[in-house]
This record gives C-alpha cells, structure tokens and sequence, in this order.
C-alpha cells in the first residue's frame, strides 16, 4: 500500500484546486499540482529551469545538469523510395544533420527506417559518419521481399567547439541485389548532451 500525501504542516482542504505532495517515489521532490494534475505557471519557483528560459538563454547551459539535452535537429525525408545497388557507402537521401556543439562535445546520434529488397538473401548494411569521416557503427539487417525495420544509435564524444554534420550511409551488403528504403520512412535525430 502506497503512503498518503505529506501535508508539509499546510492544511489539505477537500476544495482545494491544489495540493503538495511528494510522489511516494522516495525521492523527496515536492510537486505542487493542480487537481487536474497540471502545473500553472504561478506555480512554478523563480529559478527553475523552463523551456522559456532556456529559448531566451535567461538560462545557460553551465547551469544544466551534465548529459542534459541541450539541442536537437531532425531532417526531413521527402525523397521517396530511394535505392541502391552499390556495395559501397552513400548517403542515404536526406538523412543529413548539423549542430555547433559546445567544447568536448556529445551528439547522440538515433536513426530508424524501413528496407526491402529486390530479392530474398540480401543484407543492407547502415552506419553513421561525421563531418566526412569514415563510417562507424555499422549495421547489418538480412533482408527479403518484405519491408523490415532497422534501428541504430550512436554517441560521439569529445567534439570540438564547432559545427558538426552527421551522415546516415548504406550500402547493400554482399550479395549483389537493390535495397529500397521504403517510401520516405527514414528518421534522423541528432541530440547534444551538455558535458
């Protein structure tokens, strides 16, 4: 059975529209809430960190906790059902980012997107590069004649105060065949971690 709600010594009126409590996550965070669960802004301390202020940069990112998302890209895929045949690396369309980390930079890199082939018994094989640089993390997917999902992520750390672009490569894997990426469904998202 869950512990009841801390009053913190302030009374807890049945008409009230808000009330504290402390989440029974053992925790010790005191969250005030609405009796619809959403915070006001009124009810929000002076200094915490909000989206506002981090926009306006009335909050800096030294003031983040480290690992913090601190930016975020994503492209848009509008080619559709783009193909290869080659057994050596390009990009696949659109799947193409640039942020300017901070010194000692992190981008976490997340790519998904859906694959078929002309035939069964091929592979597609998927990594990411950075700023041209050779390809790292690769991916192997078997493929066939039905539309298969494939995933990756990848961190790259210690990055220069600089801009930064990161590659979504693929190639067919040894047996000769076309890979198609399925219609546009291809995500990228690139996210820095404050360090």
């Amino acid at each position: 059975m869950a512990d009841p709600p801390i009053q913190l010594g302030l009374p807890y009126p049945t008409h009230s529209k808000r009330h504290l409590h402390n989440g029974n996550d053992g925790s010790g965070v005191v969250a005030i809430t609405s009796l619809s669960g959403e915070l006001i802004t009124a009810q929000i301390a002076d200094n915490a960190v909000t989206l506002a202020k981090m926009a306006d940069d009335a909050v800096g990112t030294a003031e983040l906790v480290d690992n913090a998302v601190t930016q975020t890209t994503v492209p848009t895929a509008t080619t559709s059902d783009p193909t290869t045949a080659s057994g050596t690396y390009a990009t696949l369309a659109e799947m193409s980012a640039s942020l300017t980390t901070q010194a000692s930079g992190q981008l976490l890199c997340h790519f998904d997107g859906s694959f078929y082939a002309d035939a069964a018994a091929r592979e597609v094989v998927v990594a990411f590069a950075l700023d041209g640089a050779a390809e790292v993390h690769e991916v192997v997917l078997d493929l066939g004649l039905s539309i298969t999902p494939l995933a990756a992520m990848h961190l790259f750390t210690g990055l220069s105060a600089a801009a930064h672009t990161v590659t979504v490569r693929w190639k067919r894997g040894s047996a000769a065949g076309t890979i198609t990426n399925y219609g546009t469904r291809r995500y990228l998202l690139l996210l820095e971690l404050k360090r």
